[in-house]
């Protein structure tokens, strides 16, 4: 028997945007598979800590897919399919 896969829905909304963070929030308040979020990203995360010898990338590179950051910074938002094979 094959893992049943639910699939949820996130709106990640620029910080710069509570009226539409409100707005989305309320329209799918009552969808489960739904999450309204704010990006929390700013700038790099990995920081060389002070004295520390260089270090090699070990990152494969960003998560966040070019439309997603374009999405973000030319409409305030962007909408992510999140998939999760925990079946259920």
């Amino acid at each position: 028997m094959t893992a049943r896969r639910r699939a949820e829905i996130v709106f990640i909304i620029t910080p710069d945007r509570p009226d539409l963070h409100e707005y989305v929030s309320r329209g799918f308040a009552d969808v489960p598979q739904v999450k309204v979020m704010y990006d929390r990203r700013r700038g790099e995360r990995r920081r060389a800590a002070e004295g520390a010898p260089a270090g090699g990338e070990r990152r494969r590179g960003d998560r966040r897919s070019h439309a997603e950051r374009d999405d973000l910074r030319g409409l305030g938002w962007a909408l992510v399919r999140v998939e999760d094979g925990a079946g259920g």
